[in-house]
């Protein structure tokens, strides 16, 4: 998730901006959650939740993977973050709602299945990575 935090700073939508940007309207999130752990600020990158990583973090990240920045976009990231932060006023009245999630999904299929006889091992939501390499774990 860490190459979502550094789009978020190259955004003008991500990490809380397009909530800030309709304040002060009263703003409903209706999110359906990709991501393992539900965070809205990752899913679809929180265009309307705030967000506490720096600036530095982004630094860091690129650092730690060797990518060399254009100057245009190394500017674009330290000129000033774009990222909103949650305790930002214009997201006071920004309300998020989970309305479906991994985990949801998984315990749905594991009563049907359970219902038809199966014997379910369920292994949570929280697994990344390949689907070969993770199927050849599991099995």
């Amino acid at each position: 998730m860490k190459s979502n935090l550094v789009r978020k700073h190259l955004s003008q939508v991500k990490g809380g901006q397009l909530a800030a940007a309709c304040h002060p309207a009263q703003l409903l999130t209706l999110l359906i959650s990709d991501v393992p752990g539900d965070d809205p600020c990752l899913i679809a990158s929180g265009p309307t939740v705030g967000e506490d990583n720096t600036t530095k973090a982004v630094l860091n990240i690129l650092g730690t993977r060797g990518i060399a920045l254009p100057p245009h976009i190394r500017r674009a990231i330290t000129e000033g973050s774009p990222i909103v932060s949650p305790d930002d006023p214009r997201l006071k009245d920004a309300e998020t709602r989970i309305v479906a999630a991994p985990s949801q999904s998984i315990a749905a299929a594991a009563k049907l299945a359970e219902a038809a006889g199966l014997d379910v091992r369920n292994l949570g939501d929280a697994l990344e990575g390949e689907a070969r390499h993770l199927g050849e774990q599991q099995a």
